[in-house]
């Protein structure tokens, strides 16, 4: 039995073939004890600042046939990104792990 599945293709061409889902098991963040709180609210601020540019670099690729609702979804991840509250959250999650 054959069965057809649709959606949106992230390359070109067609595929034929059995579909497999992969799930990650582990889904725990390490932790570990912070000794310098400066170094780490700076590589905070560092993956943030990436985080934000490659966002800003997908919603730049959007093609002709993206939807709303797709640019949408990258605006509120930049959204995300400039919230105060994440800010004060992770400032004091990294003050809480000295």
């Amino acid at each position: 039995m054959m069965k057809t599945i649709q959606g949106r293709g992230v390359v070109n061409g067609v595929a034929k073939g059995k579909v497999k889902f992969y799930q990650q098991k582990n889904d725990q963040v390490p932790t570990h004890l912070i000794k310098n709180i400066d170094k780490e609210w700076a590589c905070f601020i560092q993956g943030r600042q990436l985080a934000v540019e490659e966002l800003s670099e997908l919603y730049e690729k959007l093609d002709q046939n993206a939807s709303k609702e797709e640019a949408d979804i990258l605006n509120a991840h930049m959204m995300m990104m400039d919230d105060v509250t994440l800010e004060d959250l992770v400032k004091e999650k990294i003050e809480k792990n000295r």
